[in-house]
């Protein structure tokens, strides 16, 4: 015969479902399997939050929509996340982001593009002979990747 448990859980804590609840303390959030606490991490730390609340979903341990009333997040976030932790697991929260696309002035245009810029063309000039974004140009020149002084 399968033994039942009551709804007991220390107190203070917030109730997500008659299994599980969270607790706010010192800058953690610790999330209890009745009075057994199973998960901590940060308040700050999102991905974790994200990480745990995702394997609370997929493991069936609460639904999508008890998460969703009990820390008052975004339903299309939490559901993302959710797909997120079954595609890629754990890993998938952690994994570096690539950002920016192929580098479009390179070591070999630069020394091209400065001799242009030096003969007084104009930063637009510049882009359009040599075929590159004028904001990519207009940017590199001011992070100080291309020496320009601006003529008066």
């Amino acid at each position: 015969m399968p033994a039942y448990h009551l709804p007991i859980f220390p107190k203070g804590t917030n109730i997500i479902n008659e299994r599980l609840s969270f607790e706010v303390r010192d800058g953690f959030i610790t999330y209890f399997n009745f009075m057994t606490p199973i998960h901590r991490h940060a308040v700050e730390d999102s991905k974790s939050f994200r990480l745990i609340t995702s394997d609370f979903c997929a493991i069936g341990v609460c639904r999508p929509c008890e998460v969703i009333k009990a820390f008052g997040v975004n339903k299309r976030t939490v559901l993302r996340d959710l797909e997120l932790f079954r595609n890629e697991g754990a890993a998938g929260f952690f994994k570096m982001v690539k950002r920016g696309g192929p580098r479009i002035i390179t070591e070999e245009i630069k020394p091209e593009i400065e001799r242009l810029l030096a003969e007084g063309n104009t930063i637009k000039e510049v882009a359009a002979e040599l075929d590159i974004s004028f904001e990519a140009l207009r940017k590199a020149i001011q992070r100080g990747k291309i020496h320009y002084v601006k003529k008066k």
